[in-house]
């Protein structure tokens, strides 16, 4: 069995500035590509599961999200000859009621099945109480980037980079 790190998109690889529309709008965070490079070196695989409702909220399309990953995952390649294994988005507006929102664990399956992952081995990371609350229904570590609040996850680090040094 496989254990990953399950990595949420704006706000953990890429500054959220809000809806990312545009390839533009990219801007990786300090320390990514090196984070990424570790987890794959030390056998994880890096798997982003990401709410994208500027879809359902007819924002943007699928293929502009899809094609936004691939820039992203081509920077990171291109910074650390590594790239995350795969992303998946939910598309859906909040008041759809769809099994893979976070926190639902819809994502979480699908990457169960396709790459046979041990959670009980794996994290969840992320910036929001939605990503924790992920974590926690999936039984996955859980790790909070960048803000203590009233969130308690199993760990809390300041960055990406910083988390991955810590865990692994």
């Amino acid at each position: 069995m496989n254990k990953a790190f399950f990595l949420d998109r704006d706000g953990i690889i890429n500054l959220d500035t809000g809806y990312i529309r545009r390839i533009e709008d990219i801007q990786i965070l300090n320390g990514v590509p090196e984070a990424i490079k570790k987890i794959k070196d030390k056998g994880y695989l890096a798997i982003v599961i990401s709410n994208q409702s500027a879809i359902g909220r007819d924002m943007t399309t699928e293929d502009i999200v899809i094609k936004i990953n691939n820039e992203i995952n081509k920077r990171i390649f291109e910074s650390s000859g590594v790239k995350i294994d795969k992303f998946y988005f939910c598309p859906h507006h909040p008041d759809d009621n769809c099994n893979c929102r976070k926190p639902k664990t819809g994502m979480i399956d699908k990457a169960v099945k396709e790459f046979d992952i041990n959670l009980n081995e794996s994290f969840m990371i992320g910036d929001k109480l939605s990503d924790i609350e992920l974590g926690r229904n999936a039984r996955t570590k859980t790790v909070l980037i960048g803000k203590t609040e009233d969130i308690k996850p199993d760990y809390t680090f300041e960055d990406l980079k910083q988390a991955v040094e810590n865990l692994i």
